[in-house]
C-alpha cells in the first residue's frame, strides 16, 4: 500500500500555549450539519433527559458552577443524586451484576444502542448514499473535536486504541539505532509495535520502572528526565521518541502527560506519544493543553461507544510536526509541501469502506459526554474512586496493599489493591476474581506487572493488582456492596 509522507520540522518556540477558542464543555454538539445529526437538545431528550426550558437550570442543576474545583462528598452526593441516578437509567447493564470492568470495555447508552441499531438500518437499505443526509466522517470530526481541546484536521475515529497506536508509531519516522523511551507498565497494543519496529528496522528500546505510589506529579517527571539522561549517557543522544500510557491499565496510576511532555520536548527535542486508552471518556481531555505529539483513545471504555472504535489525536498546529508517514488512508503527491492547518487527521481516516454506523454511533456518545459536561464526569468518576479507596481501607485496614497513588491529580477510575499476604500468587487472583463474580454478583479483574526493570527484563514473578472501574452508572452503594463482598470472600479464602 502506497504511503503519504507528512513533514516538518522539530522544534518551535517552548513559551507558546495553544488554545482553542470554540472549547466549552457543551460545545461539540453545535457544530454538527443542521438536519445530519441530532441536536445537543436532543440527545438529552432521546435519553430522557431534558425538560421545558433552559437544559442549565433543569437538567445541569450546576451547569454554572466553574468546574475546576473539587467538591465535597456530602454536597456531592446530596445534590446531585437524582441528576446521575438518571443517568445510570441510561444503561441496560445486568442488574442482577455490578459491571466495575470499564477499563476492559464500556456499555453503551440506551440511546446510543438504539441509534446504532438505526444506523445500521439506514446503511442495509441504501449502501450507496447512506439515505442522502447520514454525516461525513469529516463532519462527526468536526463535532466532536472541540470536546477534546483540538481541531478536527487533528482529530480521526480509529478502530480502537489498538489501531491507533500502530498508526501512529509505525508512521513516526524510526530507524536503526533510533532510541525509544518507554516504561515496564505498557500494553501489549504499545508493546508489539516497538517490538516489531527493533526486529524490522533495528531501533533500540530502553524501558523504565515509573513509580508506583508517588506523592507528587514530580516524582513521575523525574524517572522520565533520568531515563532520559541513561539513554544519552549510553548513546550519546536523546531517545528519539519518548512512549508511555497516560493511565497504566495495570495499576491505575494518572501520569502527568503535560509535565513529561514539556520536559521531553522542549528540554530534550523528543517526540512524544501517549497511550490513553482509559482517559478518553474518564478525564476531561484537552489534547492541545496536554502537550504530546500524539495521543491514541479508545471509543468503547469510559467513552462506551461501539466496539471497536477509538479517538487518535495528532498535533497538527505550530507548523512543528515531527516527520510523520501515514501508513493507511490517503495519499498526496505533494506531501512534503505540507502547509500548516493541513488535514492530516482526514488522510489517517480515509481507508476503504468505514464502519459508518459504529462512527456516528461513538460521535452520538461523545456528545452526550459533552452535554453532561467532561469536567463533571471526571470529578464523579475521581470522587468515587476516592471513595473506592477509603473503604477498603476502612474494611480492610493495613492489609490492604494498593498500587494505585491516592494523590486526586495521579488517580483514576481504575483502584487497584491486593490484601493477600503473597501478591505473586496467580492463581488466588484468579479464584478471587471468579469467586466475586459467581457468589456475589460484583463484575471487576486483576492485572499482573513487575515494579523493577530488572524484573520485568529477566521474567521475574508478577505482582497481581485486583483492579476496580468506577464509572458514570456506579454510585458510592455499590461501592460498599463491593467492598462487603470482597471483604467477606477474602476472610473465606484465609
Amino acid at each position: 500500500m502506497e504511503s503519504a509522507k507528512m513533514t516538518a520540522s522539530l522544534g518551535g518556540d517552548s513559551n507558546r500555549k495553544a488554545t482553542v477558542s470554540t472549547r466549552t464543555d457543551a460545545a461539540a454538539g453545535s457544530t454538527a450539519k443542521p438536519g445530519a445529526d441530532q441536536g445537543r437538545r436532543g440527545f438529552l431528550k432521546l435519553a430522557g433527559l431534558a425538560t421545558a426550558g433552559a437544559l442549565g437550570a433543569t437538567v445541569f442543576p450546576y451547569a454554572a458552577e466553574a468546574s475546576g474545583g473539587t467538591r465535597s462528598y456530602a454536597r456531592f452526593w446530596g445534590s446531585s443524586r437524582a441528576f446521575w441516578r438518571r443517568i445510570q437509567n441510561q444503561f441496560i447493564l445486568d442488574r442482577r451484576l455490578v459491571y466495575m470492568n470499564i477499563g476492559t470495555t464500556g456499555s453503551m447508552p440506551r440511546f446510543v444502542l438504539h441509534n446504532y441499531d438505526e444506523y445500521n438500518r439506514t446503511v442495509a437499505r441504501n449502501p450507496w448514499d447512506l439515505g442522502g443526509d447520514f454525516p461525513s466522517t469529516t463532519d462527526m470530526r468536526a463535532a466532536i473535536a472541540p470536546g477534546f481541546g483540538c481541531e478536527a484536521e487533528e482529530l480521526w475515529m480509529s478502530e480502537n486504541t489498538t489501531n491507533g497506536l500502530a498508526q501512529i508509531l509505525n508512521g513516526i519516522a524510526l530507524g536503526p539505532d533510533d532510541v525509544v523511551l518507554t516504561t515496564i507498565h505498557e500494553h501489549s497494543a504499545g508493546l508489539n509495535p516497538l517490538y516489531r519496529l527493533r526486529d524490522r528496522y533495528g531501533i533500540q528500546l530502553r524501558f523504565i520502572a515509573a513509580p508506583i505510589l508517588p506523592t507528587s506529579p514530580d516524582e513521575y517527571v523525574q524517572a522520565f528526565e533520568d531515563g532520559i539522561l541513561d539513554v544519552i549517557a549510553e548513546f550519546g543522544a536523546p531517545p528519539k521518541l519518548v512512549f508511555f500510557t497516560h493511565t497504566p491499565y495495570k495499576t491505575g496510576a494518572t501520569l502527568p502527560v503535560k509535565a513529561i511532555c514539556e520536559m521531553a520536548r522542549f528540554e530534550y527535542g523528543c517526540i512524544t506519544a501517549v497511550d490513553g486508552a482509559h482517559n478518553t471518556g474518564m478525564l476531561n481531555l484537552d489534547f492541545r493543553d496536554l502537550g504530546c505529539d500524539f495521543y491514541s483513545g479508545s471509543g468503547h471504555k469510559w467513552q462506551c461507544g461501539p466496539g471497536r472504535t477509538g479517538i487518535a489525536y495528532i498535533r497538527n498546529q505550530g507548523g512543528d510536526l515531527p516527520e510523520f508517514w501515514v501508513t493507511e488512508g490517503g495519499y498526496r503527491e505533494d506531501a512534503e509541501q505540507r502547509a500548516e492547518g493541513d488535514d492530516i487527521a482526514g488522510l489517517l481516516q480515509s481507508h476503504g469502506n468505514p464502519n459508518y454506523p459504529a462512527y456516528r454511533a461513538l460521535h452520538d456518545s461523545c456528545l452526550f459526554w459533552d452535554e453532561i459536561g467532561r469536567q463533571r464526569i471526571e470529578d464523579y468518576v475521581l470522587d468515587l474512586s476516592a471513595y473506592t479507596k477509603e473503604c477498603i481501607r476502612d474494611r480492610f485496614g493495613s492489609q490492604a496493599r494498593f498500587y494505585c497513588p491516592d494523590v486526586r491529580e495521579l488517580s483514576s477510575g481504575l483502584t487497584t489493591f491486593n490484601p493477600f499476604d503473597d501478591p505473586t500468587d496467580s492463581a488466588q487472583a484468579l479464584e478471587f476474581r471468579e469467586r466475586l463474580r459467581e457468589k456475589y454478583g460484583y463484575v471487576i479483574r486483576y492485572t499482573n506487572f513487575n515494579e523493577t526493570v530488572d524484573d520485568f527484563l529477566n521474567g521475574a514473578p508478577y505482582t497481581y493488582a485486583h483492579r476496580i472501574s468506577t464509572h458514570l452508572f456506579h454510585d458510592r452503594g455499590q461501592i460498599r456492596g463491593l467492598v462487603d463482598a470482597m471483604y467477606d470472600l477474602f476472610q473465606r479464602m484465609t
